[in-house]
């Protein structure tokens, strides 16, 4: 059920994810000695799956039904925002002139907005009742 609290909670979750992010790739790569890269893959791997599960069970209540869709969707969906992150700040910065940090924070304050809305309307969607009876009107299902 999304409700007024769903967009703080999801900020909540995401500065969770990005401490958790930061924790693991520090022991990974100082304490353990691992290279940048598999330490990075490690903590991506680790911080979706807690990102869904927090967002699943608190931001959005999506309820216990649909777990292996809903985490198909959100991972889909949380790769999909990278790329299109990656591909802005290339465009900012390679092409735009754009310094590094400052289209960080630009490409950043918009993701999080789209990723609300995303992970909402999609990754966590509930199904229409045309949907579970098999009978689709239209639109997404």
């Amino acid at each position: 059920m999304v409700s007024r609290r769903s967009a703080p909670r999801f900020l909540v979750v995401g500065g969770l994810c990005y401490a958790l992010n930061f924790v693991i790739l520090l022991v990974a790569t100082e304490v353990v000695h691992l290279h940048y890269l598999p330490s990075m893959v490690i903590s991506i791997l680790v911080v979706n799956l807690v990102g869904w599960w927090l967002n699943r069970t608190w931001t959005f209540d999506a309820g216990a039904t649909g777990l292996a869709a809903s985490f198909i969707r959100y991972t889909t969906a949380s790769m999909a925002s990278m790329l299109s992150a990656l591909g802005a700040m290339i465009v900012m910065v390679s092409l735009l002139g754009i310094h590094p940090l400052i289209a960080n924070v630009l490409v950043a304050a918009a993701m999080v907005v789209i990723n609300f809305f995303l992970h909402r309307n999609w990754s966590f969607r509930k199904k229409t009742d045309s949907c579970e009876t098999g009978k689709h009107t239209g639109g997404d299902w």
